[in-house]
């Protein structure tokens, strides 16, 4: 028997994918045993649950995809350091599977081909955001899922947003089927799990739209600023202009919150993901036409 470990699935990425993508990272030489319709009918009724893949070490054989990605990332220290980057792990894998569960039940829907631009517009959409929200309160001294180190959650987000994108390059084919790389083509990917983040799959053109602030009800509490990742916001204090402009309400709320308000800063950045709008807990917020992206260097309307 061969002293190096063995994945075996199918010839396509699928549920193999992360559990690859996890062996190169850490630089496990393994085999990567990508069975045909023939071999898999014939080794189906000897498998545990009658599924691939099945991960195998010595007299170790392990099934199911998280049984085995578990094992691995206890194996190789990326579980997390301490309890509260475990469990951040933890919880940032198990929104991610609802997320790519969702994904694999609209992939199938028998008129997807007729709903995909409305599936990825709406329903989609908000899975991301979710899962942006999630990812940014966490982000403020790390650029991991968990924390201050590569955990399991990069690893699986990585292989999710990858099927993400390949939904969305409309290559007229389940992300699932994509076919499987050899062992080694995936070390370019991999290099960059440590540099993924959730608005990679945000396509929103730059500057199109831009938030706008309703000043009678916008109390300065940096909602928008902490989870915007482009930097658009800032809280600054009202000028007399601002003030004058204010309802009677307005003023009354201007003046408890320290006279201060949340501005727009930097209109042409904004991908409109929206994560402002769902933060704000005053309803301030909404996406309006960005009027000088439609102008030209003369500064007429295009």
């Amino acid at each position: 028997m061969s002293s190096k470990p063995q994945l075996v699935y199918l010839d396509i990425r699928g549920r193999a994918e992360a559990i690859r993508l996890l062996l190169e990272e850490v630089g496990v030489e393994y085999r990567d045993l990508q069975l045909g319709p023939s071999e898999w009918a014939e080794l189906k009724p000897t498998t545990p649950f009658g599924q691939v893949p099945l991960f195998r070490e010595g007299d170790l054989e392990l099934a199911q995809t998280f049984a085995i990605l578990a094992h691995l990332a206890r194996r190789h220290d990326l579980s997390g350091q301490d309890e509260a980057q475990r469990l951040r792990c933890d919880t940032a894998i198990e929104a991610i599977r609802d997320a790519d569960g969702q994904l694999g039940v609209a992939l199938w829907r028998p008129d997807f081909a007729q709903q995909r631009a409305s599936y990825v517009e709406i329903e989609l959409a908000a899975s991301l955001s979710t899962l942006a929200r999630f990812f940014l309160a966490g982000r403020a001294n790390a650029v991991f899922w968990a924390g201050a180190s590569l955990t399991l959650a990069d690893v699986v987000a990585f292989a999710f947003f990858e099927n993400v994108d390949a939904l969305q390059a409309a290559r007229g084919v389940h992300p699932a089927e994509i076919p499987a790389e050899p062992p080694g083509a995936r070390g370019a990917r991999g290099d960059r799990i440590v540099q993924l983040d959730p608005l990679e799959s945000c396509k929103g053109e730059p500057g199109k739209v831009m938030p706008a602030v309703d000043r009678n009800r916008c109390e300065a509490k940096d909602d928008c600023v902490r989870v915007c990742p482009c930097d658009v916001f800032e809280i600054r204090e009202l000028s007399k202009q601002d003030r004058a402009a204010l309802s009677l309400f307005g003023k009354v709320k201007a003046w408890v919150h320290g006279g201060k308000q949340a501005f727009v800063v930097r209109p042409d950045a904004c991908h409109a993901c929206q994560l402002c709008i769902e933060a704000c807990p005053e309803d301030a917020l909404t996406l309006v036409r960005n009027v000088a992206s439609d102008r030209d260097s003369s500064g007429e309307k295009i």
